[in-house]
């Protein structure tokens, strides 16, 4: 087992946060106080994420670390744990790397048993399937709901508190059990010789101890609380600053995907633009056309026409000049009300000398 300062565990702890937040606190708590020697600030030397690990940014090679140089992987089961993808890569890099007679399962929710040679239940994740070559020993403790429930006092916790300390440190659980008698006995008797040697030199100085105790025990356990919470901050801020990354890409989601509507937008005005061009463009053949077809029955209209078919045209990228400047001088030759002017210059007039082509 492993003094505080070791740089190994006698025991890494696997959950599940959102099924067993307070369990494992508990249970962790319970393992390094169960038959502690009263000399020893703990009995067993237990790694659990949030009380271990410090603010570190390389989170999964600090767990791998930590799995290296535990003796035992304490397992606690719940569905919830069964879809982690944290518990089922904790499971696999056990597997891989230590011996997988040393998972210890603690089902703490759901349903967990042995068939077919393998273990099963919704509790089971996929990682454990086919892990083990026979039924392995497992603790339940299905019934720890609350604050009292989850205290060495309660007979209950603490036997299954027992069974697992009694596997971890490889010792018959009664032998356990009767050194946990033993020493509590034992520091209740040295409890005793100490406050009797204390109060011979007075009553003052006894409660004064036995206050400095207590304040040592107290001021333990808030540390490990404030631990707690401080680890806490620090995923609470990690969650924070994913949400943070995920909200600044939906933003830039939007932008681009205002971008390419705007972008959409230019392009189909570009094609309505297109679109009417090329309808002014069909119009002012087909008036050129109508403009030739009218040309021996009415040249007058053949005229107007022609001239409509310019005007028409003047919108287009590529108006049929050919077409129209035709049927236009074709119109003006043969029209019997316009008196021609030669020269490199013309001027058509009608007889009543209102201007109608230069």
């Amino acid at each position: 087992m492993a003094e505080s300062g070791s740089t190994s565990y006698d025991g890494f702890l696997s959950y599940s946060h959102a099924a067993d937040d307070l369990l494992a606190p508990r249970l962790q708590a319970g393992l390094q106080r169960f038959a502690k020697p009263w000399w020893r600030r703990r009995a067993l030397r237990v790694f659990r994420d949030e009380a271990s690990l410090s603010a570190n940014p390389h989170l999964w090679s600090s767990i791998t670390d930590a799995l290296d140089d535990s003796d035992w992987f304490v397992l606690l089961l719940s569905p919830e744990a069964a879809e982690s993808e944290w518990v089922n890569r904790e499971i696999s890099y056990w597997v891989e790397h230590k011996d997988p007679g040393r998972i210890l399962p603690v089902v703490t929710d759901g349903t967990f048993g042995w068939s077919d040679g393998d273990v099963a239940g919704d509790a089971v994740p996929e990682s454990l399937q086919g892990v083990f070559g026979e039924e392995p020993r497992w603790v339940d403790l299905r019934f720890a709901r609350t604050e009292t429930q989850l205290d060495l006092r309660h007979t209950r916790f603490r036997d299954a508190v027992a069974d697992i300390a009694a596997a971890i440190r490889g010792v018959p659980k009664d032998e356990l059990e009767s050194e946990e008698i033993h020493q509590h006995r034992r520091t209740v008797r040295t409890a005793w010789t100490a406050g009797v040697a204390i109060l011979a030199l007075g009553v003052a100085a006894t409660v004064g101890a036995i206050v400095a105790y207590n304040s040592q025990q107290e001021a333990e356990e808030s540390a490990v609380l404030a631990q707690d919470e401080r680890d806490r901050a620090v995923a609470a801020e990690q969650d924070a600053t994913k949400e943070r990354d995920r909200a600044n890409l939906l933003a830039d989601q939007e932008v681009a995907a205002r971008a390419e509507a705007e972008q959409q937008r230019t392009l189909a005005e570009e094609q309505a633009e297109i679109a009417e061009a090329n309808a002014d463009l069909a119009r002012s053949r087909e008036l050129a056309a109508a403009s030739q077809a009218s040309l021996q029955t009415d040249p007058e209209l053949s005229i107007l026409l022609a001239l409509e078919a310019v005007s028409t045209a003047t919108a287009s990228d590529r108006p049929p000049i050919l077409e129209t400047v035709t049927a236009l001088r074709h119109g003006v030759a043969s029209s019997r009300i316009v008196d021609r002017i030669g020269g490199s210059w013309f001027v058509d007039y009608s007889p009543d000398g209102a201007l109608l082509v230069t």
